[in-house]
């Protein structure tokens, strides 16, 4: 059998974007979401080499796969890493071909578009939300279970985040992340209402071997982040606890950082910026978030150190200690590199240069949400218009916040203010916006990757999993009828000639299927 550093993990995301049309006066506002979306794929499908699927995505000569997704948004899942380097490489790849694909629309179709990341509904951001998925294959052991997770998920909230503002009561006005408002569950497989701080949903029936060795975790709680470096850091770190999972000794850690109510802790740690919220254990004294990470990362420390970890460990731990560092000393410091603190910074920034306070902008952020709560949208877009005028709200929306206790603290100017952040937090997520422009100026920076690895993920896959085959035979079969591809292989409805891709390690495609199991030593799950 393989020893546990041959076991490797891989790992994958998947990424949702939304197309908003730029000029509401013109024709195309008129068009829906979904035609909108499926124009947007055939300037891509006109420029770039790709097989298509089995309903209306593709597969293209990176590896990853763009589909559309319900709602009628782009969405594209990378192609398998076996490292959290490729993987931020490819997270950025993404964004680039969604910025073309927008340039090629608007040649196409002169339909001009943004695209976004972002993680909550603009509107109504208490009930609509995404997210970026992540996918981890890993050999798991039998005394695996999915509650383990619990401690570093709801930890790593200091870093997984995105950052957003916040009307919630008990908050600041500020939050490390935009997802964990809508966490319910500690463990749920329901993806779409009673989400789980950690998801047990098997998305395939070999999601998890009949001899309990190999699975798929398919994770849901992470916001969609524009750092390279925030997203090597959130995934980097995870994998490497679910590699510590095989381990007894990591268990036992583990263990001892029990919480004792996972949902009501994730949501206090997003609602604390400074980092102060202690979680309650169940054995033993309250941490920060802050110090359960390292004691999390110390663990993981222990293992790589012998060699137990995989070959990227020793660096990911490295950079680990010197982001929980840079967090003790001083949260803005990841404000170069991690969103949810260059979020903060600049809100920081702009409510000192307005003279405002975060006092009186969570005031303005409830008054707003009871106002969206109380009045339907067009008439809030009447109300937010009156207020960049500068006058004052309607009388019965004057009648309606003096009900809710807000009219004697109504200061017009703070509810201004708050429009332009909710702008600027907007500007943030779209692709060739704000975050884009502060990387050209020197303030954004990234370390783990540099603009070649982004170059060459837009065009080639992974060279270790099985990307590298499917990227090839994508470059070949593109202009050759018939052929369609998933994720285990490809086969031809014209001729019934195929390749499989069933061993997510294979480096090379097989002429037929076949049944891989652990007596090979190979994996038997699709990734």
């Amino acid at each position: 059998m393989p020893t546990i550093t041959e076991r490797r993990t891989l790992m994958g995301h998947e990424n949702e974007s939304s197309l908003s049309v730029v000029n509401r006066q013109s024709k195309h506002s008129k068009l829906f979401a979904e035609q909108v979306c499926e124009q947007f794929l055939d300037s891509i499908r006109r420029r770039v080499p790709y097989v298509p699927d089995q309903g209306h995505g593709f597969y293209i000569s990176n590896g990853a796969r763009i589909y559309p997704e319900v709602g009628g948004h782009p969405e594209w899942a990378s192609p398998e890493c076996s490292n959290p380097r490729d993987l931020a490489a490819y997270d950025q790849s993404c964004e680039r071909l969604m910025l073309a694909g927008a340039q090629w629309l608007r040649e196409d179709e002169g339909i001009e578009v943004d695209v976004t990341r972002h993680c909550i509904g603009v509107v109504t951001p208490n009930s609509i939300t995404f997210s970026q998925h992540e996918s981890y294959l890993s050999w798991t052991s039998r005394w695996f279970d999915f509650r383990q997770l619990l401690p570093h998920m709801v930890s790593r909230t200091i870093y997984a985040g995105a950052g957003c503002l916040s009307s919630d009561p008990n908050g600041c006005g500020f939050e490390l992340s935009q997802r964990t408002r809508h966490l319910t569950k500690s463990v749920s497989d329901d993806t779409q209402s009673n989400r789980g701080i950690v998801c047990s949903r098997l998305r395939k029936a070999t999601d998890r071997c009949p001899r309990g060795t190999w699975a798929r975790l398919h994770q849901i709680s992470k916001d969609s982040q524009r750092s390279p470096d925030a997203h090597y850091l959130t995934c980097g770190s995870t994998a490497l606890v679910i590699h510590g999972l095989r381990i007894a000794s990591f268990c036992k850690v583990i263990e001892r950082l029990t919480i004792q109510d996972p949902v009501a802790s994730i949501r206090d740690v997003s609602r604390n910026p400074l980092l102060q919220f202690k979680i309650p254990l169940k054995h033993g004294p309250s941490l920060t978030a802050l110090e359960m990470q390292r004691i999390l990362c110390d663990a993981c420390a222990r293992f790589v150190d012998r060699g137990d970890g995989p070959d990227w460990a020793p660096h990911l731990v490295n950079y680990w200690r010197t982001t929980l560092n840079l967090l003790d000393t001083n949260p803005l410091f990841l404000a170069p590199s991690h969103d949810a603190y260059l979020r903060w910074q600049i809100f920081n920034q702009q409510i000192r240069r307005a003279g405002a306070t975060w006092r009186r902008v969570h005031l303005a952020l409830r008054i707003v949400d009871q106002l969206r709560r109380a009045q339907p949208r067009h008439n809030l877009s009447k109300a937010i218009e009156a207020i960049e005028r500068g006058k004052t709200l309607p009388d019965e929306m004057l009648v309606q916040l003096r009900e809710a206790g807000f009219a004697d603290q109504f200061d017009p100017l703070d509810l201004q203010l708050v429009m332009r952040l909710k702008a600027v937090d907007l500007d943030l997520h779209r692709i060739g916006g704000l975050y884009d422009q502060l990387r050209k100026a020197g303030t954004v920076s990234w370390s783990v990757i540099d603009e070649n690895d982004v170059q060459r993920a837009m065009v080639e896959p992974p060279i270790d999993t099985r990307a590298a085959p499917r990227g090839q035979l994508i470059k070949q079969l593109a202009n050759e009828p018939g052929w369609r591809c998933n994720w285990d292989g490809f086969y031809n409805d014209q001729t019934g000639s195929s390749h499989t891709l069933s061993d997510p390690f294979q480096l090379q495609a097989g002429p037929h299927g076949g049944t891989l199991t652990d007596e090979s030593h190979l994996y038997d799950i699709p990734f």
